[in-house]
């Protein structure tokens, strides 16, 4: 929950304005604290998979928004295609790869975004504001 809140941020600092990123961030922020709420409570993974697949898919619009402007758009655009059908992956109950479950075979298939992802944000801009 931690790591998808920071890279919430990480999208707001990137690409909105200084007025539009805190009620974005203080939703996901309210959000992060249901679903930690929500695990300890009822210990259900997808509810943290929702709430990155949130953060994920505002970065996957605003990369798409700006795909000529900025040149990581495309890199980051794989890795969060890759991280959404792993996910999607999750909730259907694929075991692609035999004798490591549907958690399993999740993190061997999200493993390539990470590449992607990274690629992606050597690009981002250092924002200080």
């Amino acid at each position: 929950v931690l790591g998808s809140f920071v890279m919430l941020i990480a999208t707001v600092m990137q690409f909105l304005s200084a007025k539009a990123r805190w009620p974005i961030v203080g939703i996901g922020a309210a959000a992060g604290v249901g679903v930690i709420g929500s695990i300890l409570t009822s210990d259900n993974f997808l509810w943290v998979m929702a709430y990155y697949g949130a953060a994920l898919m505002l970065l996957l619009t605003l990369s798409a928004i700006n795909l000529r402007s900025w040149p990581g758009a495309r890199w980051m655009i794989a890795g969060i295609v890759i991280a959404l059908v792993a996910s999607v992956l999750v909730v259907v109950g694929f075991e692609g790869f035999l004798g490591l479950g549907v958690y399993g075979t999740y993190h061997v298939i999200l493993l390539p975004s990470v590449a992607f992802l990274y690629l992606g944000g050597r690009a981002m801009r250092r924002v200080v504001s």
